[in-house]
């Protein structure tokens, strides 16, 4: 069930830019892992402690962290274990030292882009990392907040003469623009197996959404998640979404403003197919 997913990763991969970082000094990050481990050991704790450093001398870098395996075990228990990698390495950022989650995306990529060969035990050992797949110095969504009028009277200024300011802006601000309805341009149901995270199909379709979404910055993506409304499922759903927009924003390079993310329950009722995990909806008004 996961081998159209994973084919897809490896492709992908190739695509994570090996990005200088200038001024955030994170070159050559890595943390590694024990056979079959997710655990972050005592001694690669102080890797971890480095880059919280520089996400906090940097508040507004953005990051995504690879998960990677060697190419012993199953692709499922690789894709797992990729998974698991990537978020102790998160968990550890955000409980210990405070770094923002939204901060910190994570992609899993298995076995497909080994360091070294696997046909050692110390080339394996390499492999069994996690390390930085993307930077991003942008600022967040949204920018600077306006400053308010009133500032400037605080600044020496007499309010009457700030209020008159602001009264004139006001005047002068052009007329709001009619809203277009958006409509729905292209849906793309993604059906998982029970308690799976990932997708058995509709990779190549994410692609040409993506692509979609970069040539027409206007245009949105809805993702939204359904289950049968359990408090398990529910967060089932939450991981479903969280993997499909990572993989939006960390490998395609998608802007975080044009998806918007909802997870409910009653799968049936909200897309018409219990099946259905994941709904996409391309919206658009052409």
């Amino acid at each position: 069930m996961l081998r159209s997913w994973i084919l897809i990763g490896c492709c992908l991969g190739l695509l994570v830019p090996s990005v200088g970082f200038g001024a955030v000094n994170l070159s050559g990050f890595q943390v590694h892992f024990g056979l079959n481990s997710a655990r972050v050991s005592p001694r690669d704790r102080a890797a971890v402690a480095r880059l919280a450093g520089e996400l906090k001398s940097h508040p507004r870098t953005r990051i995504a962290l690879a998960g990677h395996t060697d190419d012993t075990g199953s692709h499922a228990l690789n894709v797992r274990l990729s998974h698991d990698r990537a978020r102790a390495v998160r968990n550890l950022l955000v409980n210990e030292y405070g770094i923002a989650k939204g901060r910190i995306g994570i992609a899993w990529l298995d076995s497909s882009r080994p360091l070294a060969a696997n046909g050692s035990e110390a080339g394996r050992a390499r492999n069994r990392r996690v390390d930085i797949a993307f930077v991003s110095t942008e600022a967040f969504a949204g920018g600077a907040s306006p400053r308010p009028a009133a500032a400037s009277a605080r600044n020496g200024e007499s309010r009457k003469r700030a209020v008159h300011r602001q009264s004139v802006a006001v005047k002068s601000a052009p007329a709001p623009r009619r809203v277009v309805p958006r409509k729905v341009l292209k849906r793309v149901p993604l059906r998982y197996q029970p308690d799976g995270t990932t997708p058995e199909g509709g990779t190549e379709a994410i692609a040409e959404l993506a692509a979609a979404l970069k040539k027409d910055p206007a245009r949105k993506l809805k993702i939204q998640g359904v289950s049968r409304g359990t408090r398990a499922d529910l967060k089932l759903a939450r991981r479903r979404v969280d993997a499909v927009r990572s993989r939006l924003l960390y490998i395609f390079k998608v802007s975080a403003r044009q998806i918007e993310v909802s997870w409910f329950g009653a799968a049936e009722e909200a897309t018409g197919d219990a099946a259905v995990g994941v709904l996409l909806q391309l919206l658009g008004t052409r």
